[in-house]
């Protein structure tokens, strides 16, 4: 819910119907307008409807949703954009002050990467070292880097020269907001924990075994 200045000086109170969609579906346009009515029906407001689609098919464009049943005619159509429109040319987006631009990128990155783990770590390292060039807020940051870790995974060697050169990025920079050996360290210590607990049920279980045999 946001309130808006009309270009006539009125102020309003709309909502924003988001779709974010990385896959192809058959209805997605029906959808759409299915989410538009029910949420105009809830609410009695204003809805602006707007899809985002990530996915790789750039035929697929579903724009708007038509229907006519005995000249009972519907015709609804929404803004979209098409993120795979940015491969063309993605420096406007590593050049944007906008954080928002380095997921785009990082999401990008992570279909032009798929079984390329190198390039992969190349263009992550790319992603966060934008994100602290630009002083992005320390929360905000943090936040933004969850998603990106979680799009452009490594696999555990990759992951662990990434960490070394994101700590370097951190001391030039003078802010250690995040990394992903807060995450590593998070996962090595459950595994230490589970591993523990795994030890810990053998002797249990030995001792129980001893105790048994003692009795027969």
């Amino acid at each position: 819910l946001v309130e808006v200045r009309l270009l006539s000086g009125e102020t309003k109170w709309i909502l924003i119907h988001l779709e974010i969609q990385n896959q192809w579906i058959k209805d997605f346009a029906e959808r759409m307008f299915v989410y538009f009515y029910r949420i105009r029906d809830k609410y009695n407001r204003r809805v602006v409807s707007l899809a985002v689609l990530g996915d790789d098919n750039p035929e697929w464009l579903p724009k708007s949703f038509e229907e006519d049943t005995l000249g009972c005619k519907v015709e609804f159509s929404y803004p979209m954009i098409k993120l795979d429109g940015f491969l063309q040319n993605l420096t406007p987006l590593a050049e944007s002050n906008n954080p928002v631009a380095c997921l785009i990128l990082a999401h990008l990155l992570a279909m032009q990467t798929t079984s390329k783990p190198v390039q992969r770590q190349r263009g992550k390292l790319r992603v966060v070292r934008l994100l602290y060039e630009r002083g992005v807020d320390s929360q905000v940051l943090r936040r933004l880097y969850r998603v990106i870790d979680w799009l452009l995974e490594l696999p555990p060697d990759l992951e662990l020269s990434f960490r070394e050169e994101l700590r370097k990025i951190e001391e030039i920079h003078k802010m250690p907001y995040i990394t992903s050996v807060e995450r590593l360290a998070r996962e090595e210590g459950l595994e230490q924990g589970l591993e523990e607990g795994r030890e810990k049920g053998r002797q249990e279980g030995r001792q129980e075994g001893r105790q048994e045999g003692r009795q027969e």
